[in-house]
């Protein structure tokens, strides 16, 4: 029954720890696929390529939680800090914030607690408020029209409760995102509402980052790429390992001409979250870089990610197609083509090309006359 507030507290972590400069996390959706097994930490190390791992339990009775947790070195089999917590629930902030600074000063030093000392992090003090932001979390991430719909409802309530709760707004806003790409609500009427959330909540923090990210993503494709950059720069400083974040800042650099740090941003991103789910899931992953390889001219660095992707979208598809044109592999590319036609019966890859927003028009068209 209370799962929503248990997954609630264990990613409010995550993403604490992903604000820190020097380490590098794993994503929320890559972490929680080990949640509830009994697996060897030396075996998921090898997996994540990970050093350490943080573990432990959260139960929750009435207005008490109980938190367990544990930094463990799986290589050594050895736990540098352990901890448990009795706690009421609106003590929850406090012990998170414990937890990021016990775990970080084990692994890091106390310098690093500076980055996030100056971010506003708590995002309300009204106990009502953060359930129905939690509850509208566990709906977005379920990443369904019904999900979308639940979803949005907690967050009007999360805000009713405490209207300058800044994430409530911000989450509000990239389930609309969701809700639009997905076809489950009416974009017109969304896409106003999806900007005023927006700027309500960084009316309230300015270092939200999850307004960051989001603000990219509209300057994105109005293909304002001045404003583009800079908040998914901002985004990126406040959050360096989100996977989104560095995933829409390496977009960002494909689409404005500078395609190799690009690359290297979305790789990151891949492996920040190999596991990945919803529009970010690793086949999304894998196709932005196989674009992006197509863009800075590695045509056959494109055709070898193209190995490891399982269901192609038209734009990755695209890549690969122009990128077996430009080596002058025709008989595989005419190949690709049926495949794709096959699959995509009534999808047309020049519109999908057009639907790019790159900085220079002319790669669109050297694209389209690459896939005929």
């Amino acid at each position: 029954e209370n799962d929503y507030l248990v997954d609630g507290i264990v990613e409010d972590i995550i993403t604490e720890f992903s604000m820190i400069n020097s380490i590098e996390i794993i994503s929320r959706h890559t972490a929680f696929g080990f949640k509830g097994k009994d697996i060897d930490p030396k075996k998921i190390a090898e997996e994540l390529g990970v050093n350490f791992i943080a573990s432990g339990s959260i139960r929750s009775s009435g207005n008490r939680i109980r938190i367990s947790v544990e930094l463990t070195d799986p290589i050594k089999s050895n736990a540098i800090w352990s901890e448990r917590y009795d706690r009421m629930l609106e003590d929850v902030f406090e012990v998170q914030d414990e937890i990021v600074r016990k775990v970080v000063v084990a692994l890091v030093g106390e310098l690093e607690i500076a980055s996030l000392e100056r971010a506003k992090r708590k995002p309300t003090e009204n106990l009502s408020s953060y359930e129905f932001l939690l509850r509208g979390k566990e709906n977005h991430h379920k990443f369904s029209k019904e999900g979308v719909i639940s979803g949005l409802e907690m967050f009007e309530k999360s805000i009713e409760a405490d209207p300058n709760n800044a994430q409530a707004y911000a989450w509000e806003a990239c389930t609309l995102g969701q809700g639009m790409s997905g076809g489950y609500i009416d974009q017109d009427t969304a896409w106003e509402k999806c900007q005023n959330s927006l700027e309500k909540a960084m009316k309230i923090n300015p270092n939200d980052f999850e307004c960051h990210r989001m603000f990219c993503e509209i300057y994105k494709f109005l293909e304002d790429f001045e404003n583009a950059e800079i908040h998914g720069r901002k985004a990126y400083e406040l959050n360096p390992n989100d996977p989104r974040i560095v995933s829409g800042f390496g977009e960002y650099f494909v689409l404005a001409g500078d395609p190799e740090k690009g690359v290297d941003l979305l790789k990151t991103a891949y492996e920040l979250d190999p596991n990945g789910k919803g529009a970010s899931n690793t086949d999304k992953r894998l196709g932005d870089i196989m674009l992006g390889c197509y863009v800075m001219g590695d045509y056959q660095q494109c055709l070898e990610y193209s190995k490891k992707i399982g269901t192609m979208n038209p734009v990755a598809w695209a890549a690969k197609i122009a990128s077996l044109s430009a080596l002058k592999n025709l008989d595989e590319k005419e190949i690709e083509k049926k495949k794709f036609s096959d699959y995509y019966e009534n999808v047309s890859l020049d519109e999908k090309i057009e639907g790019l927003h790159f900085k220079d028009a002319s790669i669109k068209q050297t694209m389209k006359e690459l896939i005929v």
